[in-house]
């Protein structure tokens, strides 16, 4: 008689040093190592990873009875606690009662729920949290809201007022906020004292709008360094007056409000303009470029590349002053740039085309017929180039030429952890992607870590990767 059983795996690794390999691997790897046999599935479900890090996003009866005995088994130690429960069903009550008993270990928190639930979310989250470091509030629904005051005027507002008695008023350790479709009250909230990261924004949905108060960001952010604004339009209850500016010593600011964004760069003050080390800009416009742009009167190091967080959809142009270090950022859809090569704001004004000597560029946008024309063509002072081999799958060439350049070095690298690129393909993108190709004996060739080369390069000062400046 055939038994088609799988066999189980030789017990290579006891349990004990199983164990002490899953410390070294996330949440996501742990799932996919229980898996491979009975065995790592045992141990994989008994570690503290698993135990730590709780997650519903079923209302089903049999979940949220998972759900609260992965709280209770959990017994002391750390939590993780996720909640996505994007319907108004009965059972959030259940849930959100059961996070509350263990918040006072909670470490990160993230709850994307129906707004017709905030105050039951509001009268879980009423404890202190002596230990949580990072808050997630998302309401899925994304409700406006219309408020009549004593004058009969009626004020519209974005998303569900946050409570200033959230957290009980004391949250030592909470370092980053992020809410979604909320507007904050008009007294501060004591517990975001100590957040240095926030992150502001509204969903994409139609109507729906992020309601933008920099004076009662400032009460209750008042240690903020990070901050990110984002949604589809912006709707202003405060004057720009010099109290109701954003923070002149941030550290990274990021504004993208559709066409509304120049609206918010103007609570930006211009003290914070000329020195804010990073500040991103989406849905640009020709006043905000100018002014954030005339503050990086140096040498330039220009990147261009697909976005990180939305490769499909967008692409980012950043500028580095190489004196004084400061990153000014541009995030754009791919759809603003159409047939008829519509140049982004920023881009238009070439004064500083002359002033850019290193350049970044990710193959994929470099190969995009249409984005590929955003590239300055003309770079006199350009001594660096940087290749991103991001390409997936074939090996797209470079769809324009740039010229003029007093090109000395190239560097190929890739997001990748390793790659492998033939000769070939190297030369193929100088002469496809430079107007003139200095000879061997001028030119540098540098491969990143993890990047090998098949074949021998023409070029005699081929440097190797543990020499290679990875700024990017």
């Amino acid at each position: 008689m055939l038994n088609f059983a799988q066999p189980r795996p030789p017990a290579w690794l006891s349990d004990d040093v199983l164990f002490e390999v899953f410390n070294n691997v996330g949440l996501s790897a742990l799932i996919r190592a229980a898996g491979v046999c009975y065995q790592w599935r045992c141990v994989a479900l008994a570690h503290q990873t698993f135990a730590r890090n709780v997650h519903i996003s079923s209302s089903a009866p049999v979940a949220v009875d998972l759900f609260l005995a992965q709280l209770e088994a959990s017994q002391t130690g750390p939590l993780y606690v996720t909640v996505e429960l994007l319907d108004e069903v009965a059972s959030v009550d259940a849930v959100l009662a059961g996070v509350s008993k263990h918040f006072d270990r909670i470490i990160h928190a993230a709850f994307a729920i129906n707004s017709n639930n905030a105050a039951t979310l509001f009268h879980a989250l009423r404890a202190r949290a002596l230990v949580l470091e990072k808050l997630e509030i998302i309401f899925v629904d994304a409700p406006i809201f219309v408020q009549g005051t004593v004058d009969t005027v009626f004020d519209i507002l974005g998303g569900v007022e946050l409570p200033p008695s959230l957290l009980g008023g004391e949250a030592p350790k909470l370092s980053v906020f992020g809410g979604v479709n909320l507007h904050l009250p008009h007294e501060a909230i004591p517990a975001f004292r100590g957040v240095d990261y926030v992150h502001l924004s509204a969903c994409y949905a139609e109507g729906n709008m992020l309601t933008f108060t920099p004076r009662l960001f400032n009460a209750s952010f008042p240690s903020a360094r990070m901050m990110r604004f984002e949604g589809p339009q912006v709707l202003v209850h405060e004057g720009t007056h010099d109290d109701n500016v954003l923070p002149d010593d941030l550290e990274e600011l990021y504004i993208d409000a559709g066409r509304h964004t120049g609206v918010v760069t103007s609570f930006v003050s211009a003290h914070a303009l000329a020195t804010i080390p990073r500040l991103i800009i989406g849905s640009w416009t020709e006043p905000s470029a100018q002014a954030i742009m005339r503050y990086l009167p140096h040498e330039l190091r220009l990147r261009m590349v697909v976005s990180e967080e939305d490769p499909e959809n967008d692409y980012c142009v950043e500028f580095v002053d190489l004196r004084n270090g400061l990153r000014r950022s541009f995030v754009e859809h791919r759809g603003a740039v159409d047939a008829s090569t519509k140049t982004p704001a920023v881009l238009r004004d070439a004064t500083w085309h002359e002033r850019v000597a290193e350049l970044t560029v990710s193959q994929s946008l470099w190969a995009d017929t249409c984005l590929a024309q955003l590239i300055p063509q003309l770079l006199p002072a350009l001594k660096r180039l940087t290749v991103i081999l991001d390409a997936k799958d074939a090996f797209p060439l470079p769809a324009r030429r740039i010229d003029k350049t007093r090109l000395d070095t190239v560097v190929f690298t890739t997001p990748y952890d390793w790659d492998r690129v033939s000769e070939d393909d190297v030369v193929s993108v100088l002469n496809t992607g430079l107007a003139l190709v200095p000879g061997p004996s001028r030119l540098t060739i540098c491969m990143a870590q993890g990047l090998l080369v098949d074949g021998s390069l023409p070029y005699t000062r081929v440097r190797r990767p543990d020499e290679v400046d990875l700024w990017f």
